[in-house]
């Protein structure tokens, strides 16, 4: 069985900005991240590893968008949301962490640099607030031959 990442990022017009706008909408669906295991653990401790989780999970915020809300169920394990400025911390803290771990002289992950880019560009001209919103699961990985 591999751990999956439940990840979307919302956004949400800020307060004041727009009458009778409200609530937190999702960007664009369910996003795949792959599977990291390290990033997982940095996120949420999720996956049991050495690296430990820069923020304590928050669980699923009461207003999450609809279409996260969809994909919820309370068996998942360590919900919890970011912000963009936590995100980004949290990204650094998972490069310094493969790092020190396994003494990789450049890391990336594409996947979690294009969310941090998607939800930099929603916030650019002031008029919405983003946040990342994930949770995990299982899979089972079936081994076909053919």
């Amino acid at each position: 069985m591999t751990r999956d990442i439940h990840a979307y990022i919302e956004t949400c017009w800020r307060p004041g900005l727009v009458e009778g706008a409200d609530g937190w909408s999702s960007f664009c669906g369910r996003l795949w991240l792959g599977q990291c295991n390290t990033l997982f653990d940095c996120l949420a401790g999720a996956c049991g590893g050495p690296a430990k989780p820069l923020f304590e999970p928050r669980g699923v915020p009461n207003d999450m968008s609809w279409a996260a809300d969809g994909d919820y169920l309370p068996s998942w394990h360590v919900p919890s949301w970011l912000t963009i400025e936590e995100l980004e911390m949290v990204y650094a803290y998972y490069q310094s962490e493969c790092k020190r771990l396994y003494q990789e002289d450049s890391v990336s992950n594409k996947p979690i640099e294009a969310v941090i880019a998607a939800m930099k560009a929603l916030e650019s001209d002031g008029s919405t607030v983003t946040r990342f919103v994930f949770w995990f699961g299982f899979s089972v990985s079936t081994n076909r031959s053919s």
